[in-house]
């Protein structure tokens, strides 16, 4: 496993980010479901996060970003 931490920011009007929360992402990686998890903060459309993947998913920041924020939709 590996540890992932960055920065995104939510552009869309109408996201809430909530201020500390646990995430829970399910994605597909070469046809199996993952589950992450991990824990956000941030205000104002940004958020930090932080989580723990599987070593097959480290390449796949933009993704990963993208299935983060799809929680908070």
């Amino acid at each position: 496993q590996v540890l992932v931490s960055g920065n995104v920011f939510c552009s869309s009007a109408g996201k809430r980010v909530i201020p500390r929360a646990t995430v829970n992402v399910v994605h597909s990686v070469n046809g199996r479901s993952q589950f992450i998890n991990g824990t956000t903060t941030g205000t104002k459309g940004e958020f930090n996060f932080v989580a723990t993947v599987d070593q097959n998913y480290s390449g796949q920041a933009t993704q990963f970003a993208s299935d983060l924020l799809g929680v908070f939709r």
